[in-house]
């Protein structure tokens, strides 16, 4: 090998590296990450939350590719968030409702993030809280639809290991709403830009 690409592989490496950094630096996008059993909120303020298997080294492996080397962190489970508290940073906030129930708003854009144990009582908590039901996104792991819900704007992620049931995409098609499954798309990124504008990418 010619004495001159050693520090010419070097550099394109480095070159390569900072230009990732820089690109997640400057990254002002609120994103939304779907792999089986587990889904991942990349807040602009670097933080991210999610729900399912976050301990996984799958989901380990997906919020390194989307953070910083300078700035990475834990993924925090929403459901640790104790019932009745919130957590606000910058334009960013995440409440947890009830048992089976946590609001995020970031951006002015809302998600209701569904636990696999709904229930009538969960109905009830959130209704006292006194919260905007309104929202562009439901996730949920299991089928169930939390009717008392207004129909979210932009669809619902389902990010269960198997496809949805019968219900749940009947349910859909009577609402002609989006339903996007983990299992349908081999897992999903969706991107909120600053145009204001919710956009899809596949792995299919």
């Amino acid at each position: 090998m010619k004495k001159w690409l050693i520090p010419f592989v070097i550099f394109c490496s480095l070159f390569g590296i900072g230009i990732r950094e820089y690109i997640i630096l400057h990254n002002k996008n609120l994103l939304l990450l779907g792999e089986k059993n587990v889904v991942l909120l990349y807040t602009p303020n670097k933080k991210i939350f999610g729900m399912g298997r976050v301990d996984s080294s799958r989901a380990k492996a997906i919020s390194r590719e989307i953070q910083s080397f300078f700035t990475s962190g834990d993924i925090s489970n929403i459901w640790e968030i104790p019932v009745g508290n919130e957590i606000k940073g910058g334009k960013f906030s995440i409440q947890r409702i009830s048992k089976n129930l946590v609001r995020s708003v970031c951006l002015e854009q809302v998600i209701w993030w569904i636990g696999e144990d709904f229930s009538d009582q969960d109905q009830g908590d959130a209704v006292k809280t006194g919260v905007d039901f309104k929202s562009q996104w439901w996730v949920m792991m299991k089928n169930s639809i939390p009717d008392f819900l207004p129909i979210p704007t932009q669809g619902i992620l389902f990010a269960g290991g198997r496809v949805p049931s019968k219900k749940t995409i009947s349910f859909s098609q009577e609402k002609e709403i989006p339903l996007i499954s983990v299992k349908e798309t081999n897992g999903f990124m969706l991107s909120f830009t600053p145009e204001k504008v919710w956009e899809l990418k596949m792995r299919n």
